[in-house]
Protein backbone atom coordinates (compact mmCIF):
# COMPACT_ATOMS: atom_id res chain seq x y z
CA UNK A 1 0.00 0.00 0.00
CA UNK A 2 1.05 3.32 0.00
CA UNK A 3 4.04 4.55 -1.91
CA UNK A 4 3.94 0.86 -3.19
CA UNK A 5 0.57 1.43 -4.33
CA UNK A 6 1.41 4.43 -6.29
CA UNK A 7 4.88 3.19 -7.54
CA UNK A 8 3.06 0.29 -9.07
CA UNK A 9 0.52 2.30 -10.93
CA UNK A 10 3.48 4.33 -12.39
CA UNK A 11 5.06 0.95 -13.33
CA UNK A 12 1.64 -0.09 -15.08
CA UNK A 13 1.34 3.19 -17.17
CA UNK A 14 5.03 2.88 -18.03
CA UNK A 15 4.74 -0.51 -19.47
CA UNK A 16 1.36 -0.12 -21.37
CA UNK A 17 2.87 2.83 -22.75
CA UNK A 18 5.53 0.60 -24.12
CA UNK A 19 3.38 -1.93 -25.51
CA UNK A 20 3.61 -1.90 -29.34
CA UNK A 21 0.16 -0.79 -30.90
CA UNK A 22 -1.79 -3.23 -32.41
CA UNK A 23 -5.07 -3.05 -34.38
CA UNK A 24 -8.51 -3.66 -32.41
CA UNK A 25 -11.93 -3.35 -33.91
CA UNK A 26 -13.92 -0.60 -32.75
CA UNK A 27 -16.70 -3.32 -31.55
CA UNK A 28 -14.55 -5.03 -28.84
CA UNK A 29 -13.75 -1.90 -27.41
CA UNK A 30 -15.74 -0.84 -23.83
CA UNK A 31 -16.02 1.93 -21.62
CA UNK A 32 -16.63 2.16 -18.38
CA UNK A 33 -17.58 4.75 -15.56
CA UNK A 34 -14.97 3.61 -13.35
CA UNK A 35 -12.06 4.23 -15.32
CA UNK A 36 -13.49 8.27 -16.58
CA UNK A 37 -12.03 10.21 -14.66
CA UNK A 38 -13.26 13.31 -16.31
CA UNK A 39 -16.73 12.35 -14.60
CA UNK A 40 -18.99 15.81 -15.25
CA UNK A 41 -20.78 15.28 -12.62
CA UNK A 42 -18.03 16.04 -10.23
CA UNK A 43 -17.97 19.62 -11.93
CA UNK A 44 -19.36 22.66 -10.08
CA UNK A 45 -22.78 23.14 -11.42
CA UNK A 46 -21.60 26.79 -12.92
CA UNK A 47 -18.72 25.15 -14.86
CA UNK A 48 -20.34 21.94 -15.62
CA UNK A 49 -21.91 23.57 -19.50
CA UNK A 50 -18.72 25.23 -20.43
CA UNK A 51 -16.70 21.90 -19.04
CA UNK A 52 -18.81 19.78 -21.48
CA UNK A 53 -18.72 22.48 -24.36
CA UNK A 54 -14.76 22.08 -24.04
CA UNK A 55 -15.04 18.48 -24.26
CA UNK A 56 -17.39 18.34 -27.54
CA UNK A 57 -14.92 20.39 -29.12
CA UNK A 58 -11.96 18.20 -28.25
CA UNK A 59 -13.59 15.55 -30.00
CA UNK A 60 -14.67 17.68 -32.90
CA UNK A 61 -11.19 18.77 -33.22
CA UNK A 62 -10.26 15.06 -33.31
CA UNK A 63 -12.76 14.18 -35.50
CA UNK A 64 -11.74 16.32 -37.97
CA UNK A 65 -8.59 15.21 -38.23
CA UNK A 66 -9.33 11.81 -38.32
CA UNK A 67 -11.54 12.55 -41.53
CA UNK A 68 -8.31 14.29 -42.95
CA UNK A 69 -6.46 11.05 -42.60
CA UNK A 70 -4.62 11.64 -39.65
CA UNK A 71 -3.70 9.08 -37.35
CA UNK A 72 -4.67 9.22 -33.75
CA UNK A 73 -2.08 8.50 -31.14
CA UNK A 74 -2.71 5.08 -29.71
CA UNK A 75 -5.43 3.99 -26.72
CA UNK A 76 -4.55 2.77 -23.38
CA UNK A 77 -6.75 -0.52 -23.10
CA UNK A 78 -6.88 -2.49 -20.17
CA UNK A 79 -7.87 -5.91 -21.14
CA UNK A 80 -9.12 -7.08 -17.66
CA UNK A 81 -7.44 -10.34 -15.13
CA UNK A 82 -10.68 -11.23 -13.10
CA UNK A 83 -13.87 -10.49 -11.62
CA UNK A 84 -16.89 -10.40 -14.06
CA UNK A 85 -14.99 -8.32 -16.60
CA UNK A 86 -12.48 -10.39 -17.02
CA UNK A 87 -11.08 -10.84 -20.84
CA UNK A 88 -12.87 -7.16 -21.58
CA UNK A 89 -10.95 -4.49 -23.11
CA UNK A 90 -11.70 -1.13 -21.50
CA UNK A 91 -10.40 2.25 -22.74
CA UNK A 92 -8.09 3.74 -19.95
CA UNK A 93 -6.48 7.01 -21.40
CA UNK A 94 -7.81 8.17 -25.01
CA UNK A 95 -11.77 8.07 -23.97
CA UNK A 96 -12.29 11.41 -26.66
CA UNK A 97 -9.74 9.46 -29.20
CA UNK A 98 -12.44 6.52 -29.03
CA UNK A 99 -15.29 8.94 -29.22
CA UNK A 100 -13.98 10.85 -32.55
CA UNK A 101 -12.78 7.72 -34.67
CA UNK A 102 -15.74 5.76 -33.94
CA UNK A 103 -17.92 8.98 -34.88
CA UNK A 104 -15.83 8.79 -37.79
CA UNK A 105 -16.93 4.59 -38.90
CA UNK A 106 -13.54 3.44 -38.30
CA UNK A 107 -13.60 -0.37 -38.09
CA UNK A 108 -10.41 -0.16 -36.43
CA UNK A 109 -8.51 1.54 -34.03
CA UNK A 110 -4.78 1.39 -32.74
CA UNK A 111 -4.53 0.24 -29.32
CA UNK A 112 -2.00 -0.49 -26.74
CA UNK A 113 -3.12 -3.22 -24.18
CA UNK A 114 -1.65 -4.76 -21.08
CA UNK A 115 -3.26 -7.26 -18.85
CA UNK A 116 -4.84 -5.49 -15.35
CA UNK A 117 -7.02 -5.65 -12.69
CA UNK A 118 -10.30 -3.46 -13.16
CA UNK A 119 -8.99 -2.22 -9.69
CA UNK A 120 -5.12 -1.45 -11.01
CA UNK A 121 -6.87 -0.51 -14.40
CA UNK A 122 -8.76 2.56 -12.24
CA UNK A 123 -5.57 3.94 -10.23
CA UNK A 124 -3.34 4.09 -13.96
CA UNK A 125 -6.25 5.74 -15.54
CA UNK A 126 -6.34 8.57 -12.81
CA UNK A 127 -2.87 9.03 -12.82
CA UNK A 128 -2.44 9.10 -17.04
CA UNK A 129 -5.48 11.36 -16.97
CA UNK A 130 -4.01 14.18 -14.24
CA UNK A 131 -0.71 14.51 -16.70
CA UNK A 132 -0.22 17.58 -18.52
CA UNK A 133 -2.50 17.35 -21.70
CA UNK A 134 -4.41 19.17 -24.39
CA UNK A 135 -7.57 19.40 -22.53
CA UNK A 136 -6.83 20.37 -19.15
CA UNK A 137 -8.77 18.22 -16.83
CA UNK A 138 -11.38 20.02 -14.65
CA UNK A 139 -10.02 20.46 -11.19
CA UNK A 140 -12.84 18.49 -9.32
CA UNK A 141 -11.72 15.48 -11.42
CA UNK A 142 -8.29 15.63 -9.79
CA UNK A 143 -9.95 16.35 -6.15
CA UNK A 144 -11.96 13.11 -6.99
CA UNK A 145 -8.84 10.92 -7.97
CA UNK A 146 -7.13 12.40 -4.82
CA UNK A 147 -9.83 11.36 -2.58
CA UNK A 148 -10.47 8.09 -3.67
CA UNK A 149 -6.59 7.60 -3.68
CA UNK A 150 -6.94 8.39 -0.13
CA UNK A 151 -9.67 5.65 0.30
CA UNK A 152 -7.41 3.17 -1.26
CA UNK A 153 -4.72 3.90 0.85
CA UNK A 154 -6.22 4.04 4.01
CA UNK A 155 -8.29 1.30 3.26
CA UNK A 156 -11.78 3.31 3.50
CA UNK A 157 -10.45 5.15 6.59
CA UNK A 158 -9.54 2.05 8.68
CA UNK A 159 -5.63 2.58 8.95
CA UNK A 160 -3.53 5.62 8.84
CA UNK A 161 -2.47 6.81 5.45
CA UNK A 162 1.62 5.45 4.92
CA UNK A 163 2.04 8.60 2.69
CA UNK A 164 2.44 12.05 3.51
CA UNK A 165 -0.04 14.81 2.83
CA UNK A 166 3.22 16.33 0.38
CA UNK A 167 3.39 13.35 -1.63
CA UNK A 168 -0.37 12.86 -2.33
CA UNK A 169 -0.35 16.71 -3.42
CA UNK A 170 2.72 16.14 -5.25
CA UNK A 171 1.14 13.03 -7.33
CA UNK A 172 -2.01 14.66 -8.20
CA UNK A 173 -0.85 18.20 -9.29
CA UNK A 174 -3.46 20.88 -10.06
CA UNK A 175 -5.79 19.68 -6.87
CA UNK A 176 -5.26 20.82 -3.61
CA UNK A 177 -2.16 21.88 -1.91
CA UNK A 178 -0.16 20.24 1.11
CA UNK A 179 -2.62 21.53 3.95
CA UNK A 180 -6.19 20.93 2.52
CA UNK A 181 -4.61 17.15 1.32
CA UNK A 182 -3.97 16.96 5.40
CA UNK A 183 -7.84 18.20 5.77
CA UNK A 184 -8.85 15.28 3.69
CA UNK A 185 -7.07 12.53 5.55
CA UNK A 186 -8.26 13.69 9.06
CA UNK A 187 -11.66 13.74 7.34
CA UNK A 188 -10.66 10.19 5.80
CA UNK A 189 -10.45 8.64 9.56
CA UNK A 190 -13.88 10.20 10.60
CA UNK A 191 -15.72 8.98 8.41
CA UNK A 192 -18.98 7.25 9.72
CA UNK A 193 -20.05 3.63 7.98
CA UNK A 194 -22.05 4.56 5.91
CA UNK A 195 -24.45 7.31 4.79
CA UNK A 196 -27.38 6.54 2.61
CA UNK A 197 -27.35 10.10 0.57
CA UNK A 198 -23.50 9.55 -0.41
CA UNK A 199 -22.91 8.49 -4.21
CA UNK A 200 -20.38 5.38 -3.76
CA UNK A 201 -17.25 4.62 -6.37
CA UNK A 202 -18.07 1.30 -7.55
CA UNK A 203 -14.73 0.20 -7.51
CA UNK A 204 -13.29 1.53 -3.99
CA UNK A 205 -16.25 1.55 -2.07
CA UNK A 206 -16.00 4.73 -1.26
CA UNK A 207 -17.94 7.64 -1.59
CA UNK A 208 -17.07 10.47 -4.05
CA UNK A 209 -15.98 13.51 -2.65
CA UNK A 210 -18.74 15.87 -3.40
CA UNK A 211 -21.10 13.43 -1.54
CA UNK A 212 -18.79 13.79 1.31
CA UNK A 213 -18.85 17.76 1.21
CA UNK A 214 -22.42 17.67 0.60
CA UNK A 215 -23.17 15.59 3.63
CA UNK A 216 -21.58 18.16 5.79
CA UNK A 217 -23.38 21.47 4.62
CA UNK A 218 -26.28 22.03 7.37
CA UNK A 219 -29.57 21.05 5.84
CA UNK A 220 -31.28 23.67 3.89
CA UNK A 221 -27.73 25.09 2.50
CA UNK A 222 -25.73 24.59 -0.58
CA UNK A 223 -22.59 23.79 -1.09
CA UNK A 224 -19.89 26.29 -1.58
CA UNK A 225 -16.80 25.85 -4.09
CA UNK A 226 -13.37 26.88 -2.88
CA UNK A 227 -13.97 30.03 -5.34
CA UNK A 228 -17.05 31.01 -4.17
CA UNK A 229 -16.61 30.79 -0.34
CA UNK A 230 -13.45 32.67 -0.95
CA UNK A 231 -15.51 35.33 -2.44
CA UNK A 232 -17.94 35.55 0.34
CA UNK A 233 -15.12 35.70 2.46
CA UNK A 234 -13.89 38.76 0.93
CA UNK A 235 -17.16 40.08 0.45
CA UNK A 236 -17.70 39.99 4.57
CA UNK A 237 -14.49 41.30 4.98
CA UNK A 238 -14.82 44.24 2.90
CA UNK A 239 -18.69 44.92 4.35
CA UNK A 240 -16.78 44.84 8.29
CA UNK A 241 -13.75 47.00 7.21
CA UNK A 242 -16.46 49.60 5.59
CA UNK A 243 -18.61 49.52 8.74
CA UNK A 244 -15.87 50.50 10.88
CA UNK A 245 -14.24 53.05 8.21
CA UNK A 246 -17.86 55.15 8.49
CA UNK A 247 -16.64 55.95 11.89
CA UNK A 248 -14.14 57.82 10.77
CA UNK A 249 -14.57 61.49 9.08
CA UNK A 250 -12.76 60.12 5.69
CA UNK A 251 -13.68 56.85 5.29
CA UNK A 252 -12.08 56.15 2.03
CA UNK A 253 -9.04 57.05 3.12
CA UNK A 254 -8.81 54.61 5.76
CA UNK A 255 -9.44 52.02 3.31
CA UNK A 256 -6.95 53.25 1.38
CA UNK A 257 -4.39 53.12 4.53
CA UNK A 258 -5.59 49.55 5.24
CA UNK A 259 -5.25 48.43 1.79
CA UNK A 260 -1.54 49.80 2.04
CA UNK A 261 -0.88 48.26 5.57
CA UNK A 262 -2.16 44.73 4.12
CA UNK A 263 0.43 45.33 0.83
CA UNK A 264 3.29 45.90 3.52
CA UNK A 265 2.44 42.86 5.76
CA UNK A 266 2.11 39.97 3.15
CA UNK A 267 4.84 37.52 3.04
CA UNK A 268 7.30 37.24 0.28
CA UNK A 269 6.82 34.51 -2.07
CA UNK A 270 4.04 32.68 -0.19
CA UNK A 271 0.84 31.32 -1.87
CA UNK A 272 -2.41 31.66 0.06
CA UNK A 273 -3.82 27.28 0.18
CA UNK A 274 -7.05 26.59 -0.83
CA UNK A 275 -8.27 25.46 2.92
CA UNK A 276 -10.72 23.05 3.22
CA UNK A 277 -13.19 23.86 5.85
CA UNK A 278 -15.26 20.61 7.77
Amino acid sequence: MGAMEHMKASRLLAAVKAVAPESVDVGRIKTSAALQVRNPDLVAPKHRRSTERMSQDHTAALRTLVSAGEVLPPLLVAKIVGGPDAGGLFVMDGHHRFDAQRREGLATVQCRVLDVSMADAAAVAALANVEGRKLAMPREAIIEALWQAIGRLTRRGTVDCPVSARELAGWFPGGYKKSSVAAMLARAGRMPVRNEAWVMDPLTGWPAWVSVCKALVPEGGEMESVDDRAARQVRELAADAWQCANAFPNPEGVIRALVASLREGLPENEEADDDVEF
